[in-house]
């Protein structure tokens, strides 16, 4: 049924509700207002939520990996030891589900990507996008934690993180010389082997080291000046101009404890020698008789719409380059052998030189002492390039900062606008309705 047009209401009856109504429906609005403020202050106040922003700058996070290739999955990144040294170092009374379960984590994606991302979509097509900054956001009043007690247990999960992932993943090289702790209880030679296998060990780390990490190679220790070149310099140094000199004392003087029991060592390691030689040379006629029964191959390759050059390695040139290399390690096993041979002859006919051992065992000892010291200073360049490595692993944007449930604001405004309308229906409920004109009954 249509409305009656006496039931119709007009702007200017709509003006004369309001302005008669004005005080309530003004004290309606400011109620409401005021109630949603406070709603929004009771809310904030019993829920405490911290978060932080991280950025991961490893190599291969680019591609969503974790430094050694693996896939990298920012939901499972900490791991339940993470969480438990955490806890355990709070000394918090938590379990790591109750905290994973308390803690979120939102991909932060630039502006330019999304765009590309829709345009993407927009065109069909698929576009791969690995964010490498998160934040984290953890409901501390879940936990039973308080404002700060929640900042500083989210920063103590970053941390652990970056370290478990610096432990885990990258290359961090500390020279141990434990091999040097009780080197004076073997005979002269021994003693030779000893520090020899030291330095090469040295050289190989720092040099793997720096081939790995470019920043190792520039790095310079701010409290020793050193770098990891210095450092090679001087075991080069202490190799040459002190270890050199005395093992030749050794071997010239043919200087030992026990000669006898010098030679019987040189005879099983040159048995040993014998053995892996045989086992080289054999594997050598095996590759020879490949080449000499090797009929040859040739293989197409065909790639629609390819036009450039494939390079491919034929079997006879793997062949080639196994045969040079066992050919070395027979060169460097026949010289072993040699030089044992010479040694054992020399050692046969060796007369002890009581003063000579005394020299000779001196010149040992400062060789090892000064080569204690370049490790420790080893050490100490490689403890502070490591906690450069790892500081840049992952790089907090925004320190751990309470973060609002609710915007008082917004609830202020939200409380407003519910005052006023409910305030104007009310009103116009309310309203007087004009009464309708009676007619009168004819006659």
């Amino acid at each position: 049924e249509m409305l009656d047009s006496q039931d119709e209401v007009s702007f200017q009856d709509l003006f004369k509700i309001f302005w008669k109504k004005r005080v309530f429906i003004s004290l309606l609005t400011v109620l409401g207002t005021v109630a949603g403020a406070l709603f929004s202050v009771v809310v904030n106040a019993t829920s405490i939520r911290v978060a932080t922003l991280v950025e991961y700058q490893w190599n291969g996070i680019q591609l969503g990996q974790y430094p050694n290739g693996s896939r990298f999955e920012v939901s499972n990144a900490f791991s339940p030891t993470v969480y438990n040294l955490v806890i355990e170092t709070l000394d918090g009374d938590l379990t790591a589900n109750e905290v994973r379960n308390a803690l979120s984590i939102s991909p932060i994606i630039p502006g330019d990507i999304l765009t590309q991302i829709q345009v993407a979509v927009e065109k069909g097509e698929t576009f791969q996008y690995f964010p490498n900054t998160f934040r984290y956001t953890l409901d501390a009043a879940a936990l039973s934690l308080n404002e700060t007690q929640g900042k500083q247990f989210l920063d103590a999960l970053i941390n652990a993180f970056t370290n478990d992932i610096y432990d885990t993943y990258v290359n961090q090289v500390i020279i141990r010389n434990f091999a040097l702790d009780n080197y004076e209880a073997y005979d002269f030679l021994d003693q030779v082997n000893l520090i020899n296998n030291q330095i090469e060990t040295m050289n190989t780390q720092l040099e793997d080291l720096m081939t790995l990490e470019p920043r190792a190679a520039t790095f310079r220790s701010n409290t020793l000046g050193l770098s990891l070149n210095d450092v090679l310099a001087q075991l080069a140094l202490v190799k040459t101009l002190q270890l050199n000199p005395a093992e030749a004392l050794v071997v010239s003087n043919q200087l030992s404890r026990d000669p006898s029991l010098t030679v019987d060592r040189l005879v099983y390691q040159n048995q040993l020698h014998g053995v892996d030689l045989a086992k080289e040379e054999q594997y050598l006629a095996d590759l020879s008789d490949l080449v000499e029964t090797y009929a040859g191959s040739t293989t197409t390759i065909i790639i629609p719409g390819y036009e450039g050059e494939i390079n491919t390695t034929s079997a006879l040139e793997t062949i080639y380059a196994e045969m040079m290399l066992t050919q070395r390690k027979i060169a460097d096993l026949e010289q072993d052998i040699a030089y044992n041979e010479t040694l054992i002859t020399a050692f046969e006919n060796a007369v002890l030189d009581e003063e000579l051992m005394t020299r000779v065992q001196l010149e040992l000892t400062d060789v090892v002492t000064n080569l204690i010291t370049v490790i420790e200073n080893t050490n100490t360049v490689l403890t502070q390039l490591n906690d450069v490595l790892n500081r840049d692993l992952t790089r907090v944007l925004a320190n751990a900062t309470r973060e609002p449930t609710t915007s008082v604001i917004l609830s202020a405004s939200i409380g407003l606008i519910v005052g006023g309308m409910v305030s104007l229906i009310i009103s116009f409920m309310q309203r007087e309705k004009p009464s309708k004109p009676t007619k009168k009954k004819s006659a």
